[in-house]
């Protein structure tokens, strides 16, 4: 069972199809990305350390997700870039994800079309980050067009956005295969 789908519990029920088939199971999914980048170099540099994709216009994008323990890896391959990052559920009913040296433990919540992670806490080198250091994180997705639909920003006090990405993945059967629960093709 997916993080996502052990949280979510009876709330998926809500889900749009495609969000539903993203966070049901484990699989490939094919689609588009653009990545606006920071606006320093100095920031640009701290989103490369930390393993964030560099700036790209609508490129292809591919996540695979795949069983990790008692958690989940996720791969996104976005364009010649790859970030790795490991999503697992905590017992007090968050879902962590840990990229590089940073973990980020969100709320799920769901919203009429969609979902929405709302940050709760950050760790750093396993340190808890206080929470005005925070980065500040706004993740949301929905169905749009038959496609699963992210958008995500992310910035840092005082110092502006650090990345911020938004795309699609076809993540629902295509109608020549009405048993596949998780296509990969291309878009």
């Amino acid at each position: 069972m997916t993080p996502y789908a052990a949280l979510l519990g009876d709330r998926m029920a809500g889900l749009p199809p495609a969000c539903k088939a993203l966070h049901a199971g484990f699989g490939a999914f094919d689609g588009r990305i653009t990545v606006t980048p920071a606006d320093t170099r100095g920031m640009r540099l701290l989103a490369r350390v930390m393993g964030l994709p560099p700036a790209a216009r609508n490129v292809p994008f591919r996540l695979v997700t795949e069983p990790d323990g008692q958690g989940a890896r996720w791969i996104r391959e976005i364009g010649e870039t790859r970030m790795v990052s490991r999503l697992f559920a905590t017992v007090d009913g968050l879902l962590a994800e840990r990229l590089g040296l940073a973990r980020v433990d969100t709320r799920l919540v769901t919203e009429a079309g969609g979902l929405r992670l709302v940050t709760e806490r950050v760790a750093m080198l396993g340190m808890p980050v206080p929470r005005a250091l925070w980065p500040r994180v706004v993740a949301r997705e929905w169905q749009d067009g038959g496609l699963y639909r992210f958008d995500v920003a992310i910035a840092l006090p005082l110092l502006g956005r650090l990345v911020s990405y938004t795309g699609q993945l076809d993540t629902l059967p295509t109608q020549n295969d009405p048993a596949q629960v998780q296509p990969s093709q291309d878009l």
